[in-house]
């Protein structure tokens, strides 16, 4: 029986945040490896991936699959100029391919893993569809990409509840009452219920000790991957952290951090110029950074002194960032806050909204609350003594 292929996806809701660069550069470090590799382009509405490898007409793609022209999936495979590197081309600007049926997914996803590959990479389209996320959610590993800017990061956390609700969904319809809890929860604005998602957790082991059990043994296995991209400061990293905060304290998982992909003005000359040269080119920085990326997390090598200037930095390391920084830009709402659940501006998951002056003015007025607490537990102390 032959191995099933080891399937990444890589997605994250916003568009034009690097996803398909992404899912290029990983698959080129996995086919330079020796691996084989199918990269899928799934971006059913608007596909590009083939003219970013030099392909400009596709001869099949996905939409002669899903529209019953082509009944074997393997036919769709084209070859690349890119060694041990295969391409499946999505459907650019084909009407009605971004509303796949349901069944045609599943069958898609299926079919992924019958493969004759050592990888399966999937881009997927922009957006939080059901599409995307369940092509997500049905990986072994699911990369998230974001830029630092407040669209991004608060799509990527979208991405991530919305793929998360939608995993417990799954694992759970054989639970009526369970999957009426979540889909009134499955509010990415938390406007409908504030609840965190380990107080869910604790309301379903109090009603069923083994479904509870169920539930958080998925929390604690569900793990993103984390890859910033379009980094031109490293104070800009600061925004992965804060993904990672929300992430943590809202929904109750770990996400891990890859690293981050630092601005190469010579990759959007070559993608505008539809020219693959420097994204195939091994001597690129985003390539060598990528392959530093899958040697540690895809095959698990132990990376020695990796080139922190370039690459994977421990995002604690950049807890104190300078004070000049735009207003509220290093703060997203979660529980972390000392004003949650007193707040008038509370949307976990996004930045805060808060105005600056009214978030140092609120601070002052609690450190100095603190204090005079702390004063008068001295004096009672002391009087006790």
């Amino acid at each position: 029986m032959l191995k099933k292929p080891h399937i990444i996806a890589v997605g994250g809701g916003k568009g034009g945040v690097g996803k398909t660069l992404i899912s290029l550069t990983i698959s080129l470090a996995l086919a330079e490896s020796g691996r084989k590799v199918t990269l899928i382009d799934a971006d059913f509405g608007g596909a590009n991936l083939h003219s970013m490898l030099g392909i400009h007409t596709p001869r099949l793609s996905l939409f002669d699959f899903f529209h019953g022209k082509v009944n074997d999936f393997n036919a769709l495979v084209t070859k690349t100029p890119v060694a041990n590197l295969s391409l499946i081309c999505g459907a650019a600007g084909a009407v009605g391919m971004a509303d796949i049926q349901y069944w045609d997914k599943l069958k898609a996803i299926r079919l992924f893993r019958q493969l004759q590959t050592d990888f399966v990479v999937t881009d997927l389209g922009a957006g939080t569809s059901l599409n995307e996320i369940d092509i997500f959610n049905a990986a072994d590993q699911g990369i998230v990409v974001a830029q630092p800017e407040p669209p991004a990061i608060q799509e990527c956390y979208s991405f991530i509840k919305l793929s998360l609700f939608r995993k417990l969904r799954s694992e759970f319809m054989d639970s009526a009452w369970v999957t009426q809890l979540l889909d009134f929860c499955n509010d990415p604005a938390h406007t409908r219920d504030n609840r965190l998602i380990s107080t869910l957790a604790e309301d379903v082991r109090k009603k069923d000790i083994r479904l509870g059990m169920r539930f958080y043994r998925l929390i604690n296995n569900y793990t993103p991957h984390l890859i910033l991209n379009q980094i031109r400061h490293k104070d800009e990293i600061m925004d992965g952290l804060s993904l990672q905060i929300a992430v943590q304290d809202l929904l109750r998982i770990k996400i891990d951090f890859w690293g981050y992909i630092p601005h190469d003005h010579q990759i959007y000359k070559s993608i505008r110029s539809s020219r693959p040269d420097a994204i195939t080119s091994t001597r690129g920085e985003v390539r060598k950074i990528i392959m530093r990326m899958v040697k540690q997390f895809v095959f698990k090598e132990e990376i020695k002194n990796p080139n922190t200037d370039n690459n994977y930095v421990p995002l604690l390391a950049f807890l104190h960032r300078k004070e000049n920084q735009e207003e509220g830009m290093d703060r997203i709402c979660s529980i972390q806050c000392t004003f949650w659940d007193k707040c008038d501006y509370q949307e976990g998951g996004v930045y805060c909204r808060m105005p600056e002056n009214e978030y140092r003015i609120k601070l002052k007025m609690a450190e100095v609350k603190e204090t005079r607490g702390d004063r008068i537990r001295g004096h009672l102390g002391a009087r006790r003594n």
